[in-house]
């Protein structure tokens, strides 16, 4: 109802603002399906939904996508096209939880989550994510909220539950870093990759750089980061340039973890466990 609520008191505005307002505003709420790092492909080709508030809004919106995109132009209510939305990213949301728990019960298992993955989705019909740090960006942690937020705390809610899973994965993943600190006898720390998302320069909401302040106010270690897209000054002084024909003669004497799965860090990645 947003869209609607805002074109009203809009319109509101303008008839108190000007006397006998003739004026005429059309408005419509279309859904963003853009992938970072994709974004031109997916403006230009992806399905688009139009939600007018009503239907001349939806039409004259419709003209506007069909000069965009090659996609289907789907017209409907501003109140649909705003629970799509919020519904694209809760699914999202979802399933990566999905992943993270089954995930986190094979380790607690001893079982190897990869291939429980693997042959889970040799199934039809199955489809399990990767299982992660967390969820970042400006989109899936925060879209399943406006679904939710009239619900109670405690209501047997699959996207509430969702989010909590999702959220507690950088406390999982903090834990398991020291554990494997302490299990070895090293102190020092390279967390690599601090975006939300690989190969993005997008830093907002992202577990990774949670992560790095948590551990950096741990006093029993030696932190360094490093990410290749950095455009923030919030870690400046713990920049770390990495040299990768040392890497043979350092790798074992640091924990590098590899929380973002950049590009840039692939060669780096497969040095590290060709040494093990």
């Amino acid at each position: 109802g947003t869209t609607r609520k805002f074109y009203q008191d809009l319109m509101l505005h303008c008839n108190k603002k000007y006397d006998c307002y003739n004026g005429k505003i059309y408005m419509s709420y279309c859904p963003e399906r853009i992938l970072p790092g994709n974004v031109i492909f997916e403006l230009s080709n992806l399905d688009r939904v139009i939600g007018g508030v009503d239907l001349k809004s939806s039409k004259l919106a419709f003209v506007i996508f069909k000069k965009i995109t090659k996609g289907e132009c789907f017209m409907t209510s501003s109140e649909v096209a705003e629970t799509v939305k919020l519904s694209e990213n809760s699914f999202r949301d979802v399933n990566i939880a999905f992943a993270n728990e089954i995930s986190n019960i094979c380790s607690d298992k001893n079982v190897n989550f990869n291939e429980v993955r693997l042959l889970a989705n040799k199934h039809p019909r199955v489809n399990i994510l990767n299982s992660g740090i967390g969820v970042g960006g400006h989109c899936i942690p925060v879209d399943p909220w406006f679904l939710i937020s009239k619900q109670k705390k405690l209501s047997t809610s699959i996207i509430r539950t969702s989010r909590t899973i999702n959220d507690n994965q950088n406390e999982k993943t903090i834990k398991l870093i020291v554990s494997e600190c302490k299990k070895i006898g090293i102190d020092e720390v390279v967390l690599l990759g601090l975006t939300y998302k690989e190969n993005v320069c997008d830093f907002r909401d992202s577990p990774a750089i949670e992560i790095a302040r948590k551990i950096k106010k741990n006093k029993n270690f030696k932190l360094s980061i490093h990410d290749p897209f950095c455009n923030t000054n919030t870690f400046n002084e713990q920049k770390l340039s990495i040299n990768l024909e040392n890497i043979d003669k350092i790798y074992n004497k640091k924990m590098y973890v590899f929380l973002v799965a950049h590009s840039n860090y692939k060669p780096f990645y497969k040095k590290v466990n060709a040494n093990k």
